[in-house]
């Protein structure tokens, strides 16, 4: 068996464990939410042994890469690159497992469970690679999703499937939902109502994001010190996923300005370039040359191949869902939060043999001018609407401002029952008035310099004043490693 080949197995077998655990508490009468979480929001199990082609698969032998303790205490961000052939780290395979735990500590999406279970409703979280293509990701979404409609059938005694569930997606996850949505095809005597009767993303960058690209040229200001920046660029740029987070190209662009109500969200193309003036779409083969030159040579097959996946979502959600899907669909974003909305594509000030010690990126971020209509701090306000969806099947949050506290806030709680409830988002104040009564609250995080603090005392072994055990400390650090 090839490596490929074992992966997913393995992957499939990952998901079969965990949809059987979810079952274990099953109620088919109540309704079902499946989470789909922003990116680096899944976690991530490693085989202990390398696979080697033909071998026995190693069931049940499993280690947290992400996010485990050893991408403080040790070497874990390593373990997260592919080679050019997109196999894993050392052929150690990795397989989603659920949100992100780093417990005692801070487990994200915690409060949404409670508050959702609460309510007596069926919760599961689909975790996903998100290191891989989003088509993959969507595909074994829908995969999953099938083989959970065909259980609760035999629970039941029926062919009802999933009746009425909710995919409920953050960040990322939108890009994942909407393109399962977008390949579904219904097979004989079925229709999408036996998967999914609801889709409500949650501040999602649909069209992309200025808040990741930059890592492909300056890595992360937390770990930079301690991998070197074009170690930790190579990392990330070995990862297929996230390249779906950078703008999309300026042909779909194009086609989203001839939807002539979403035009009006538009800004000039998001990525200008400095000596034109004109659109700088990092989609386009001649910007190869303007890409950090370890990113050509002989990796460029590999960065091609990447970036045409990211084109291909993108293609897929400028032409819109299909009819059945798009009456699914509705909207939860933030536009208030000063959000970084353009980048201008400059040079590198240097020679290429110098671009491993220079610190400084071509790409220079812009802010928007225009008050509420920015962002939520990390994706634009006009990405986080898709083109086709009515305006009023989307809500603009008032009280939420922090992207990556969304969906810990009562307003975005209050908004996600009521969507639940009705089939269509509330009024303002109603959400106002039911937000009021909900408990749950965004855990406070610390600021970027008790991080760093943190993982350099952590990385040398020592006690300091940055305390082990707050969980302030932790989300701050797993946040700032998140794309979105």
């Amino acid at each position: 068996m090839s490596y490929q080949a074992a992966r997913a197995t393995l992957i499939d077998a990952a998901y079969d464990w965990q949809r059987r655990e979810f079952f274990a508490g099953f109620d088919p009468a109540a309704p079902t939410v499946v989470l789909l979480p922003g990116g680096m929001g899944s976690q991530l199990d490693r085989t202990v042994g390398a696979y080697a082609d033909g071998a026995a698969l190693p069931f049940g032998e499993f280690e947290t890469v992400w996010a485990g303790f050893g991408l403080i205490f040790g070497d874990e961000a390593a373990s997260l690159a592919m080679n050019q052939a997109r196999e894993d780290a050392g052929r150690r395979i990795l397989v989603p497992n659920g949100p992100v735990r780093w417990k005692p500590f801070y487990t994200p999406y915690a409060a949404t469970k409670t508050f959702i279970r609460d309510a007596g409703v069926n919760y599961f979280v689909f975790g996903y690679d998100w290191r891989r293509p989003v088509v993959e990701n969507a595909d074994y979404l829908e995969a999953f999703l099938r083989t959970l409609a065909a259980q609760a059938d035999a629970m039941r005694g029926d062919q009802a499937g999933l009746g009425d569930l909710t995919l409920l997606a953050h960040s990322q996850g939108g890009l994942v939902g909407s393109v399962f949505l977008a390949r579904f095809r219904a097979k004989a005597g079925e229709n999408l109502d036996r998967y999914v009767r609801r889709f409500i993303s949650v501040g999602s960058p649909f069209y992309g994001t200025c808040g990741h690209v930059h890592r492909y040229f300056v890595g992360d200001s937390l770990l930079n010190w301690r991998l070197g920046r074009t170690t930790l660029a190579k990392y990330i740029a070995s990862m297929p996923g996230p390249y779906a987070l950078c703008h999309l190209d300026f042909e779909s662009y194009h086609s989203l300005c001839a939807t002539t109500e979403f035009a009006n969200d538009l800004p000039e193309y998001p990525t200008r370039d400095a000596a034109s003036g004109g659109p700088a779409d990092i989609h386009d083969p001649a910007m190869f040359e303007r890409l950090p030159s370890w990113m050509r040579g002989e990796w460029a097959v590999a960065v091609r191949e990447a970036l045409d996946d990211a084109r291909d979502v993108a293609w897929l959600l400028a032409e819109g869902l299909p009819r059945e899907a798009q009456s699914r669909v509705f909207h939860i974003r933030g536009g208030i939060t000063p959000s970084v909305t353009n980048l201008v594509w400059g040079e590198w000030p240097n020679a290429s043999r110098t671009e491993a010690k220079s610190e400084v990126s071509p790409l220079s971020p812009g802010l928007a001018a225009e008050q509420g209509k920015q962002g939520d701090g990390v994706v634009p306000y006009w990405s986080s609407r898709l083109a086709q969806t009515p305006l009023s099947r989307v809500y603009d949050l008032r009280q939420a401002t922090d992207h990556m506290d969304f969906m810990e806030h009562p307003e975005v709680l209050s908004v996600v029952k009521h969507v639940m409830e009705h089939d269509a988002v509330p009024a303002p104040a109603e959400a106002a008035s039911r937000a009021m009564l909900i408990e749950a609250q965004p855990q406070e995080r610390a600021s970027e310099e008790a991080a760093r603090e943190f993982l350099q005392q952590a990385a040398a072994g020592e006690i300091g004043p940055a305390d082990p055990q707050d969980p302030a400390v932790w989300k701050r650090v797993l946040e700032s490693f998140s794309v979105c």
